[in-house]
């Protein structure tokens, strides 16, 4: 990484990966740093894969008690891939340039606070986008809503059996 005092901004600029050392491109440099990689994709779309595998899972488990277990194992794997992303995701963004980026950590927390780290960390990085937080939260939308939509219609297939 190199570290240099930016007068403009009154603030030490950081550049990891492949900074161009002389001033002229890395201005240009610094402007076209990404924020976009594919492990904040997958983070971002986790809620359709993480709950729908877990939805499926619990759909079997009427049929197969082995179903059961299979559902605590994919919670697991989902949540270690989640992490994962997390960690590869931080190691992309400092390879492209990005500082500072949100530590992997906030994981622990939920995905949607790893992604609102990202975001706050890399405000100041020329084009960053917001989008992946309004991502997950449209996706754990939608799961909510098909949750609360099978537990109605069970409720309503219970009541009518009655």
């Amino acid at each position: 990484m190199t570290r240099e005092w930016n007068s403009e901004h009154d603030s030490w600029a950081v550049y990891g990966g492949d900074a161009p050392i002389d001033d002229a491109t890395r201005a240009t440099w610094r402007e076209s740093v990404d924020d976009d990689t594919p492990p904040v994709r997958l983070i971002a779309h986790s809620p359709y894969w993480f709950w729908g595998t877990l939805g499926a899972l619990y759909a079997l488990s009427f049929a197969n008690p082995l179903a059961n277990v299979a559902s605590g194992v994919a919670a697991v794997v989902g949540m270690l891939a989640v992490m994962h992303a997390a960690f590869r995701d931080r190691n992309l963004l400092t390879h492209r340039g990005a500082y500072p980026v949100a530590s992997p950590l906030w994981m622990f927390l939920s995905p949607i606070a790893y992604l609102v780290a990202r975001s706050l960390a890399l405000k100041s990085v020329p084009g960053h986008r917001h989008g992946f937080v309004g991502w997950y939260l449209v996706g754990l939308g939608i799961v909510v809503g098909c949750v609360l939509f099978f537990l109605a219609a069970q409720g309503l297939i219970g009541a009518a059996a009655i």
